[in-house]
């Protein structure tokens, strides 16, 4: 008895191992970029080699790297885009919390020393040299300047500080406590000014809130008054023009 012929077995088609890695590089891309950038380029390469081996399986697999490759490139470049400018924002928020909070302690320790000794001496620039981009640790020199008045910073500082008595530029104030500071290196230094005045008793007092103010190293620009300073000057305007009495309407002939 003759022996019938066995049917020929189909030939086992491989999947590409190039597109395999390109569907797992690109889902891993959506929780880091530079991954999900290399699952696009597998991707892209798996088909042009499935192209010219047909021999091979996995187009899907391939397509499928390739657009979740890409999509984690663009997700990831969007929360970049949001997330960038909101760490860059809170930096800048924590260091001006710096100047505004020793600016105000500077003037505890002025005020307290007016009340025991009377009078108000000017404390140089301290550091001299503004602080670029990195905090500056105060030396022993630059804390002997203010250990007059009892004031220390509690670690390095973004900001050099002074203290000018009768100051010419702010004739209502009998000193201004300052904070210059250059945050991006660019040249152009942020000012902060704390002005102290007197009240009726000869007791020190805040003339007015903060003001802040953007110098560059060619010409300083106009400070930018805060609300409750806009709105002293309009009450002083007014204040004046009661204080010259009324006006006289003219008549016509």
């Amino acid at each position: 008895m003759s022996e019938l012929p066995q049917a020929a077995q189909p030939e086992q088609v491989r999947t590409s191992p190039w597109a395999i890695w390109a569907l797992v590089l690109g889902g891993l891309g959506l929780c880091c970029f530079p991954v999900g950038l290399v699952g696009a380029g597998l991707g892209i390469a798996a088909l042009v080699k499935l192209e010219k081996d047909r021999s091979q399986s996995g187009k899907g697999l391939a397509i499928a790297g390739l657009a979740i490759g890409v999509s984690s490139v663009v997700l990831n470049g969007i929360l970049a885009a949001l997330a960038v400018p909101a760490f860059i924002g809170y930096v800048r928020r924590s260091k001006t919390t710096e100047v505004t909070s020793n600016l105000n302690a500077i003037y505890a320790r002025l005020e307290e020393r007016h009340g025991q000794q009377g009078g108000i001496e000017s404390i140089a620039l301290t550091p001299g040299e503004i602080p670029c981009g990195n905090p500056h640790a105060w030396t022993a020199e630059e804390l002997a300047r203010f250990a007059g008045l009892g004031f220390a910073p509690a670690g390095p500082t973004n900001y050099s500080y002074e203290v000018v008595a009768s100051p010419p530029d702010v004739p209502d104030a009998v000193a201004v406590i300052r904070g210059h500071g250059d945050l991006d290196c660019d040249g152009q230094t942020s000012l902060f000014e704390l002005a102290v005045g007197k009240d009726d008793g000869g007791e020190l007092k805040r003339a007015r809130g903060f003001t802040s103010r953007t110098r560059s190293s060619s010409r300083p620009q106009r400070a930018s008054a805060t609300r409750c300073d806009l709105g002293r000057a309009r009450r002083g305007r007014a204040r004046r023009r009661r204080a010259g009495g009324p006006r006289t309407a003219r008549r016509s002939p």
